[in-house]
This record gives structure tokens, C-alpha cells and sequence, in this order.
């Protein structure tokens, strides 16, 4: 019966290339499309690693180089005045703000092993008013300061990347990037810190250590608000930072409503381009329907025929979707030599080939779906045409 279906179709090959064609591209949209849903589906289930509510960011903008004498006592005066406030339970630093597509990266060599990494930097005590987890070893403490070397915390990805299986507690690694050029000693190890939102994939991350007291250079203050906080904090605080340094430009964003900002930047491309797969996916459905329509009222005499021989109705029905079937087979496989190549030359980093087989699968399941709810009634149709329409014909 297949081989007597693939005969009927490669007869009628001319009529149906074109509708391979359109299958093959619907399936690389539909393929992209689930990639982009399952994959961020994915990220947005694993934690952020970190607390966003009732945070807020207080962003220092200088209209001018930074100095370190003169504007390290102006960032003092600022973070001592915040911290009065009634509404502020904690105050840290940090360098690079959550829910921004603000990054350092850097990257060393050890033992002939090149690393890369993100990289940021708070104060002490911020990690646990942040609310992040630690896995081994300990926060950032006094007992840090005026040492010979840096300390750093680095996040678990960091460690089942490069050093799996073996503890990294007391580990130097060298960075040109430090002050000094002094040793980085791991003195932690935490959960995760995603910094860049749900939907950022997981990545190697290092904080170093910031003294709030000696901060040296410019910091984002990110204060953590009593639950019961004020509406007019923000306003009030804007006027306190103005009548401390009003030559400084400053913003004032809770870390929530950057989260809500991440999440639209995120979600709105998407959406734009689920609604133009959503119009190419119409416009094959309505294809294979005008196409199946047209085959089976040509094939009238044959589809009588045949019921004249002694085919059943149900029969007649499984002929018309299982060539349909075959057709949409054709073109899925077209489509599947090209995107087996991406996951293979490594194309996309995040495309692995868990990602790639689970996309693959769902979108095989949607473009057989559609075939057969395509095929469906056309071959309704064909099941009603009798031995007397085939000599009517004839």
C-alpha cells in the first residue's frame, strides 16, 4: 500500500513539488519557533538565584570623569543619607544592575584551560540580602580585607564547567583585570546569580569583592525597602541625591519593573514572529486543502472505481490523508537535512541536541496534525462519491 501511495505521488510530482516546497518551509518556521518556546520555557523555570522584590536600584550618572577623592565622599554622603530613610531596611553596591544587558567578561588560562566567565562585583553582605544560595565555602567577610590576594565567589555552572568533581575552595586563579594583577582565591561557591533574567541561558559567573566603605569607583546603591515602604520614597530620595550632588544626573527603578521591561523585551520579539509563522502556517493549510480539494474532484472516476471494486468508504478516507502524510513526510525530511547541521557545526550554542531532537519531535507532531486535519474533509468528500458518479463521469 506505501509503495502503491509513493507511485501515486511521484505521477503526479509536478502538482505536488510545490506543496513540498512549502512544507519543507513551514517546518523550518514551526522548528524555530518551538526552539524559541521550549528553550525559554526552560529558562524561565530554573530560579534567578536571587530575590527582586523590593528591591530598587539608585543609578549614579556623573556628567563628567569620575574622580575618585572627590566623588568617593559624595557616593559615601549619598549611600549614609539613603540610609536613613525610614523605608530603607539594607544598602549595598553592585556593579552591574540586574535585569540589564549590562556585562563584563573576562577570561584566563590555567593549566592550558581557557575559562570565560561574567563578571560583577558587590559589597559584603550582599548575597544574603540579595537572597542567594551558597553551595560550599562562605560569603565575603572582614576577614578579607588587606589581603594578599582577591577574593572571589563563583556560581556552581562556573565549577561543573571547568572544575567538575573536585573542590575549588581555595583555588588562585590569575586575572589581568585585577588590581595588581594579584591572585583571585574562590572563597564561595553559590547557587546562581542570572543577572540578565529568566530568559538569559546559564552561564559561568564571578563576583569580586567591593568595600562599601572604600568602594574606589562608581557603583549602582541597591536598597532593599521595608514591605510596607512609602510611594513617595522615590521622589524624596531623588531630591536628596540632587541637594548632595545636583551637577550628577541619577534613576531610580525597582528591581521589578526592570524584570517586567526584560520580560517584554524578551516576550514581544517572540510574539511578533509566533503571528507571521502563525499567517505562513494559514496560507500552507489553506494550500494542501485548495490542493486536496482539486486532486479529489479530479480523481472522481477513480475514487468510483474503486468503490465499485469493493474499497470501503474508510479505506477511501486513509488513501486521501495517507498520501497527504507522505507528501508532508517528504518535505519534513528535506527540512530535517538542513537543520541536522546546525546542532552539528555547533551554529547556534544554545541549539544542543536535546533541545534540537525534543523541537524537532514537537514540530513533526504540529505539521502531521495539520496534514491530517487538512486531509480530512477532502477525504470525507471522496468517500461519498459512488460506482454510479464514476460511470456519470465516464
Amino acid at each position: 500500500m506505501f509503495l502503491h501511495l509513493l507511485k501515486m505521488i511521484w505521477n503526479r510530482k509536478r502538482s505536488n513539488s510545490l506543496i513540498i516546497a512549502e512544507l519543507a518551509i513551514a517546518f523550518i518556521v514551526v522548528f524555530a519557533l518551538s526552539v524559541l518556546a521550549i528553550r525559554n520555557y526552560n529558562l524561565y523555570q530554573i530560579p534567578l538565584g536571587y530575590n527582586y522584590e523590593n528591591m530598587w536600584r539608585i543609578q549614579i550618572m556623573p556628567t563628567r570623569s569620575w574622580d575618585e577623592t572627590k566623588d568617593e565622599d559624595t557616593l559615601l554622603q549619598i549611600i549614609g543619607a539613603v540610609k536613613q530613610q525610614p523605608e530603607v531596611e539594607k544598602i549595598h553596591l553592585l556593579s552591574n544592575p540586574t535585569f540589564r544587558n549590562w556585562r563584563g567578561t573576562s577570561s584566563v588560562t590555567i593549566d592550558g584551560q581557557e575559562i570565560y566567565y561574567y563578571r560583577n562585583r558587590f559589597d559584603d553582605k550582599a548575597a544574603e540580602t540579595f537572597g542567594m544560595t551558597l553551595n560550599d565555602g562562605r560569603w565575603f567577610g572582614p576577614q578579607d580585607s588587606n589581603q594578599n590576594y582577591s577574593p572571589v565567589l563563583v556560581n556552581q555552572e562556573f565549577v561543573d564547567m571547568y572544575y567538575p568533581n573536585e573542590s575549588v575552595i581555595g583555588k588562585n586563579i590569575a586575572d589581568p583585570e585585577i588590581e595588581d594583577n594579584r591572585e583571585m582565591r574562590i572563597v564561595g561557591v553559590y547557587q546562581a546569580f542570572r543577572q540578565f533574567g529568566e530568559f538569559s541561558a546559564i552561564v559561568p559567573y564571578v563576583f569580586t569583592r567591593s568595600d562599601i566603605q572604600k568602594p574606589g569607583r562608581m557603583l549602582g546603591i541597591e536598597v532593599k525597602l521595608k514591605p510596607n515602604a512609602d510611594d513617595s520614597f522615590e521622589q524624596r530620595v531623588l531630591e536628596i541625591l540632587k541637594s548632595l550632588a545636583p551637577e550628577n544626573n541619577y534613576s531610580i527603578a525597582s528591581w521589578e519593573s526592570q524584570r517586567d521591561r526584560q520580560i517584554r523585551e524578551t516576550t514581544i520579539p517572540l510574539t511578533i514572529f509566533s503571528i507571521i509563522a502563525s499567517f505562513l502556517i494559514i496560507m500552507v493549510a489553506m494550500g494542501l486543502f485548495g490542493v486536496l480539494w482539486q486532486n479529489v474532484t479530479s480523481r472522481t472516476h477513480e475514487i468510483g472505481l474503486r468503490r465499485a471494486l469493493g474499497a470501503t468508504a474508510l479505506s477511501i478516507h486513509k488513501q486521501i490523508i495517507g498520501e497527504l502524510a507522505i507528501v508532508t513526510m517528504i518535505g519534513v525530511s528535506i527540512a530535517f537535512l538542513i537543520l541536522v547541521q546546525l546542532p552539528m557545526l555547533g551554529v547556534f550554542q544554545e541549539l544542543d541536541w536535546s533541545l534540537f531532537w525534543i523541537s524537532l519531535l514537537a514540530s513533526l507532531v504540529f505539521m502531521l496534525t495539520l496534514a491530517g486535519l487538512c486531509g480530512y474533509y477532502p477525504g470525507k468528500i471522496a468517500t461519498n462519491y459512488s460506482p454510479s458518479e464514476a460511470l456519470h463521469y465516464e
